[in-house]
C-alpha cells in the first residue's frame, strides 16, 4: 500500500506539474497575445492619430499660407510680383495636396475616409476661385480681385479649417477608441491570469502570487500611462522596470515617448524659426533674427552668421549672438581659414570635441573660453554657397540639436536667397529695360562708326604721303589727325565702354535671374565689345606708328622672361588643341634695351598667330644673338600662306582667307602692327612659309637702342583733402546720360548722395549750390570741356580744394596729364571703371582706407596683402591700383 501510494503521490505530483506546465503554456500564449495586441495598438496610436493629426494641422497652416499668398496677388504691384506671389501658391497648394495623402492613406473608418474625400473636394473647388482672382489680378482689377478673396475666399478657408479641424478630431477620437481597445485586452489578459491562479493555487500559491503582482501591476501601471497620455496629450512616460515582456513593451513605448518629444521638438523649432522669419524683413533684420533664435533654441553659449562673399571668396560676420570679439578673433575669413573658411570650402558640416582654449582662439570667431563643442553648418541654396551658419556650446552637442541645425538651415539659406534676390530684383528690372532698348542701337552704330574709322585711317594714310615735302603742312596735319582721333576714340568708346559696362552690370546682378541662354546673349554682347575695344586700340595704335606719335619708352629687361609669360598665357590653348610648344634659349642671351610694351606686342601677336593656325604638330621658339642684335624665330606646323599672299601679309587689313565663312577670326592688323612696331624699334620682321607646311616669323630686334627719348612727365603726387565721411554728397559730370546714371547707381548702392550733371555749366552751378565733397568729371563735354571746368573751379575759393576723380574716354596726352594735377586724385579709364573701382577712389579721398585706430587683426591682414607698384606712368598706375585694390590688396 505504501509502494501504491508513493506512485499514486508521484503521478499526482507528475500530474499536477504537467498541469502547472499546461497552464504556464496556455497562459504565456495568452499573455503574449495579449502583449502583441498592445503593442500593435500602441504602434497604430502612433501610425494613426499622431501622423493624421500632425498632416491634418499642416495642411491647415498651407491653406492660410495659400490665403495669405492670394492677398499678396491682389496687392502686388507689377507682373514679377503677381508671378512670384502665384508660384507661392502653387508650392504651397502641392504641399496641402501631399498631406491630404497622408491624411487619406493613413485615415481609419468609413467616416474618416468620406471626410477626407469632402475636404478635398472642397478644397478642389477653392481652385477656380483662386484663378479668377489671378487672371482679375493680372488684367489690372484688383479691386474686384481683392473683394473675392475676402469673401468667397475667405469663406472657402474658414471652411476648409473646420473640415481639416473634424479631420483632426476624428484622429483623436479613434486614438480614445484604440485605448478603449486596449482596456479590453488588459481585461483579458487579467483574466487569463486569474483563472491560472486558481487553477495552481494549491500548488503554487507563492509563485503565482508574484507572478500575479508582476504582471497585473506592470499592465496596469502600462494601461494608467497610455490613458493618461490619451486624456492629457502629455508625452508621459512609463515607469516600470525589470525585465520581461511587458517592461520591454514599455522600455520601447518610452522610446517612442522620446523619439515624439523629439519630433515635436524639431517641429517647433523649424515652425518658430518660420515665423521668426516671416514678413517684410531686410536682410540684416534676417540674419539677426535668426541667429538669435537657433542660438537659444539649442542652449547655444554663442553663435554666429558669416554671408560669404563670392566676388571676393570671404565670408564676413553679419550677425552674432553673445559674441564677444578681441584681437584673437576675426570677422572675415578665406577659404580654407579656420573652421568657417574650410566649411565654406568643403561645403559640409565640422564639428569640433575637446576644444582647448588655444584651438578656440585660433579656429573660430566665436567665444573668448573654451566650449564643449563647435558646429559649423553651410548655408547652401541649389549648391549655391550663401553663408556659415557656428554655434557653440559648454556641453557636448547631441545629435538631436545636430539634427534640427541640419533641418533649419535650408529654410535659413531660403530666407537668405529671397532677401538677396529682393534687393537685386528692382535694379535688376530697370537696367534689363533701359538696356534692351539701347544694346541693338548701339551695336549697328559701332559697326557703322568702325567701318568710318577703317576708311577715315586710310585717306589721313594718303594725305601724310601727299603733305611730306612741306613741313608746317606735316605738322598740322598730324596736329588735325591727332585730334581727330582723340575725339573719334571718345565718340567711339564711349557708346563702347556704356555697352561694356552695363553688359557687366546685368551679367552680375542678374545670373540668377535669367536664363542660360539669356545670360549667353549677354557674354557675347560683353565679347564683342571687348573685341571691337581692341579692335579700335589697333587702329589707333597703327594710325601713331605712321604718323610717327608713338611714344617710346627705353628701358633693359629680359627677353626671355617676356617670351616665357607669353608661353603660359598660351598654354592652356596649346594643350587644349594639343600642340607642343618648343622653346630654345642660349645660355648667355643678353638683356636688352628696348621698349618692351612693343616688344611684347609684336611677340604677343606673332605667338599666338602660331598657335592660333596650328591644328596638329609644335610651335617652335628659338632665340640666338649676335654682336648687335638678338632673332626670334618662331616656327610652326601650321596651315601656311600661299605664295601669292606671302609679298602682302604685312599689309593693313590683310588676311589669308578674307570671305565672311572663314575659319580664323582676325582684322587683320596684327601682322600689320607688328611690323611697323619691329622698324620702328630699328629692328625688322621676315617670314617665310609654305602653304599646308606651316610658316617661320624670325623678328631682329637691336641689343641696344641708340637714340634715348624721355618718357612722359610723372603727375605729381597727390594728397587726398580731409573731409568729414558724414558728408555723403557727389557730384557726378558726364554728357553721356547712361555712364551718369551708372555711376549714379553704383555710389547710391552703398548710401551716398549723387548729385548728377551733363554740361560744365550745370556741374559749376551745382557744385557751388550743392558744396558736395567729390566730383566725377568726364574731359570730353561739348559746350565746356573739363579742363575748363577744373580751371573755373581752383579759380573759386569756395570749390579750389574740391578733390576730383577724373572718369573719361580720353587718351590722354602729356600736356593733358600736365593739366590734371592740383585737386585732380586720379584717373579712371570708362572702359575700366565698376563700381569697386570708383568706390575705392572714393573712399581713398574719405580717409576710410588705411586709417591709424584699425584694430591689430585688421592692420595685420593688410600688411600681410600690401603690394609695391613701380611704374612711371601715372595713368597706368591708377589702373594698377585699381584692381588691386578690388581684389582687397594694400598699394604703395
Amino acid at each position: 500500500m505504501d509502494y501504491l501510494n508513493r506512485i499514486t503521490i508521484k503521478s499526482r505530483m507528475i500530474l499536477s506539474f504537467v498541469l502547472v506546465l499546461f497552464f504556464f503554456i496556455v497562459f504565456a500564449m495568452l499573455s503574449i497575445r495579449g502583449m502583441n495586441k498592445l503593442g500593435e495598438l500602441t504602434s497604430t496610436l502612433y501610425d494613426h492619430p499622431l501622423k493624421v493629426s500632425t498632416a491634418a494641422l499642416k495642411a491647415k497652416a498651407g491653406v492660410i499660407r495659400m490665403h495669405r499668398s492670394m492677398k499678396d496677388v491682389t496687392m502686388s504691384k507689377t507682373e514679377m510680383e503677381i508671378q512670384l506671389a502665384i508660384q507661392t501658391v502653387q508650392s504651397e497648394e502641392k504641399l496641402v495636396y501631399r498631406n491630404l495623402d497622408i491624411v487619406k492613406n493613413l485615415i481609419l473608418g468609413e467616416e474618416g475616409e468620406k471626410l477626407v474625400q469632402v475636404t478635398i473636394e472642397l478644397f478642389a473647388g477653392w481652385k477656380p476661385i483662386r484663378v479668377e482672382v489671378e487672371q482679375l489680378t493680372i488684367q489690372g482689377d484688383t479691386a474686384a480681385a481683392g473683394t473675392i478673396t475676402r469673401t468667397t475666399g475667405a469663406e472657402y478657408v474658414s471652411r476648409l479649417e473646420r473640415k481639416m479641424m473634424e479631420l483632426t478630431v476624428y484622429a483623436i477620437a479613434k486614438a480614445d477608441g484604440f485605448m478603449e481597445e486596449a482596456r479590453i485586452v488588459q481585461q483579458g489578459v487579467l483574466r487569463h491570469t486569474i483563472l491560472f491562479i486558481i487553477a495552481t493555487i494549491l500548488l503554487s500559491l507563492l509563485i503565482a502570487y508574484f507572478v500575479t503582482k508582476s504582471i497585473l501591476s506592470s499592465v496596469s501601471a502600462l494601461k494608467d500611462t497610455m490613458s493618461e497620455v490619451t486624456k492629457t496629450g502629455a508625452l508621459i512616460k512609463s515607469t516600470l522596470a525589470g525585465k520581461n515582456e511587458i517592461s520591454d513593451m514599455a522600455a520601447h513605448f518610452n522610446r517612442l515617448v522620446d523619439r515624439l518629444k523629439d519630433q515635436f521638438w524639431l517641429k517647433d523649432g523649424q515652425n518658430s524659426l518660420s515665423g521668426e522669419m516671416a514678413g517684410d524683413l531686410t536682410y540684416e533684420e534676417l540674419v539677426t533674427k535668426s541667429t538669435l533664435f537657433i542660438s537659444r533654441y539649442v542652449d547655444a553659449c554663442a553663435g554666429a552668421l558669416y554671408a560669404y562673399d563670392a566676388k571676393h571668396s570671404l565670408c564676413e560676420l553679419k550677425a552674432s549672438y553673445a559674441f564677444v570679439e578681441g584681437k584673437h578673433f576675426s570677422s572675415e575669413f578665406g577659404p580654407g581659414e579656420g573652421i568657417v573658411g574650410q566649411v565654406a570650402v568643403e561645403k559640409k558640416p565640422i564639428l569640433l570635441k575637446g576644444i582647448t582654449r588655444e584651438d578656440a582662439l585660433g579656429k573660430t570667431g566665436t567665444v573668448t573660453e573654451s566650449p564643449r563643442s563647435i558646429y559649423a553648418l553651410p548655408l547652401l541654396y541649389e549648391k549655391s554657397l550663401y553663408g556659415v551658419l557656428e554655434v557653440a556650446t559648454f556641453e557636448e552637442i547631441n545629435p538631436l540639436k545636430m539634427e534640427f541645425l541640419s533641418l533649419v538651415t535650408p529654410i535659413l539659406s531660403t530666407g537668405l536667397y529671397t532677401a538677396l534676390q529682393g534687393m537685386q530684383i528692382k535694379n535688376l528690372l530697370e537696367a534689363s529695360q533701359a538696356a534692351n532698348e539701347e544694346l541693338a542701337a548701339q551695336a549697328e552704330e559701332l559697326q557703322a562708326q568702325s567701318e568710318e574709322l577703317r576708311q577715315t585711317s586710310e585717306e589721313l594714310q594718303e594725305q601724310n604721303v601727299e603733305l611730306t615735302a612741306q613741313r608746317e603742312q606735316v605738322e598740322e596735319a598730324n596736329r588735325l589727325k591727332s585730334e581727330f582721333l582723340s575725339n573719334m576714340s571718345h565718340e567711339l568708346r564711349t557708346p563702347l565702354n556704356s555697352v561694356m559696362a552695363l553688359s557687366r552690370v546685368l551679367i552680375s546682378q542678374a545670373k540668377d535671374k535669367l536664363s542660360e541662354e539669356e545670360l549667353n546673349y549677354l557674354n557675347v554682347i560683353a565679347r564683342n565689345g571687348k573685341n571691337l575695344l581692341s579692335l579700335i586700340n589697333d587702329i589707333l595704335d597703327l594710325a601713331k606708328i605712321e604718323s610717327g606719335r608713338m611714344d617710346l619708352s627705353y628701358k633693359r629687361f629680359s627677353l626671355s622672361s617676356a617670351i616665357e609669360a607669353i608661353i603660359e598665357r598660351l598654354e592652356i590653348i596649346a594643350e587644349e588643341k594639343g600642340i607642343e610648344i618648343k622653346i630654345e634659349f642660349p645660355d648667355n642671351l643678353p638683356q636688352i634695351e628696348t621698349d618692351e610694351i612693343r616688344v611684347d606686342q609684336i611677340l604677343q601677336n606673332l605667338m599666338g598667330n602660331a598657335v592660333k593656325f596650328t591644328e596638329k604638330g609644335h610651335v617652335a621658339i628659338t632665340v640666338r644673338s649676335d654682336t648687335e642684335n638678338i632673332h626670334v624665330k618662331i616656327s610652326d606646323t601650321g596651315i601656311g600662306i600661299s605664295e601669292e599672299d606671302l609679298p602682302h601679309i604685312f599689309e593693313e587689313f590683310r588676311q589669308v582667307d578674307g570671305t565672311t565663312a572663314r575659319q580664323y577670326e582676325g582684322t587683320g592688323l596684327g601682322l600689320a602692327i607688328a611690323y611697323k612696331a619691329a622698324k620702328m624699334l630699328g629692328g625688322d620682321l621676315l617670314v617665310e612659309s609654305v602653304l599646308g607646311n606651316g610658316s617661320s616669323f624670325t623678328l631682329t630686334i637691336p641689343i641696344k637702342w641708340q637714340e634715348v627719348i624721355p618718357g612722359p612727365e610723372p603727375f605729381a603726387p597727390i594728397q587726398p583733402v580731409e573731409i568729414s565721411p558724414a558728408q555723403k554728397t557727389i557730384l557726378v559730370v558726364d554728357d553721356e546720360p547712361e555712364v551718369v546714371a551708372m555711376i549714379a547707381d553704383y555710389l547710391s548702392q552703398v548710401g551716398y548722395f549723387p548729385v548728377t550733371a551733363t554740361s560744365g555749366a550745370q556741374a559749376l552751378a551745382l557744385a557751388e549750390k550743392h558744396r558736395p565733397f567729390a566730383i566725377t568729371l568726364d574731359i570730353l563735354m561739348p559746350d565746356m570741356d573739363g579742363f575748363e571746368v577744373l580751371e573755373r573751379l581752383r579759380n573759386d575759393p569756395e570749390t579750389k580744394n574740391l578733390p576730383v576723380v577724373v572718369v573719361t574716354a580720353k587718351e590722354l596726352t602729356a600736356e593733358d596729364k600736365s593739366k590734371l594735377t592740383g585737386n585732380v586724385t586720379s584717373v579712371l579709364a570708362k572702359s575700366d571703371t565698376t563700381s569697386t573701382a570708383l568706390l575705392k577712389e572714393i573712399k581713398i579721398i574719405l580717409g576710410e582706407m588705411g586709417k591709424p585706430h584699425q584694430s591689430p587683426k585688421s592692420r595685420e591682414t593688410k600688411t600681410a596683402k600690401r603690394v609695391l607698384v613701380v611704374e612711371d606712368n601715372q595713368t597706368a598706375m591708377i589702373q594698377i591700383r585699381t584692381v588691386l585694390e578690388s581684389e582687397g590688396f594694400l598699394v604703395d
